[in-house]
């Protein structure tokens, strides 16, 4: 029944959630037909440093397309580079950029 695979579900996402991490990423990025770099932080869960790192750029990707990062023109996410990334007790944080060097 719909409830019986309801409350699976629940327990599912409980046991995957209990297996993830907080990771806080830092690092650089460019934008396809832009020149300058700007830098990103964000704060997401992942079961490990590399699953973490792949959602970073899944994350980055999707904030663009939304335009929730980077200038008004230019293309897409080009040239992410991670600086830093750790475990943390930080609450979850969306991409965020600012700017960056040349």
């Amino acid at each position: 029944t719909r409830k019986e695979s309801s409350a699976a579900s629940d327990v599912y996402k409980r046991q995957v959630s209990m297996n993830e991490q907080r990771f806080e990423i830092e690092g650089t990025l460019s934008y396809k037909g832009i020149g300058s770099y700007d830098n990103f932080h964000m704060v997401i869960d992942a079961v490990n440093k590399d699953k973490a790192e792949d959602k970073c750029y899944d994350e980055l990707d999707k904030a663009r397309v939304r335009k929730k990062i980077g200038p008004g023109g230019g293309g897409k996410v080009e040239d992410v580079e991670i600086r830093d990334i750790n475990t943390t007790n930080d609450k979850l944080q969306a991409p965020t950029t600012y700017k960056g060097g040349n």
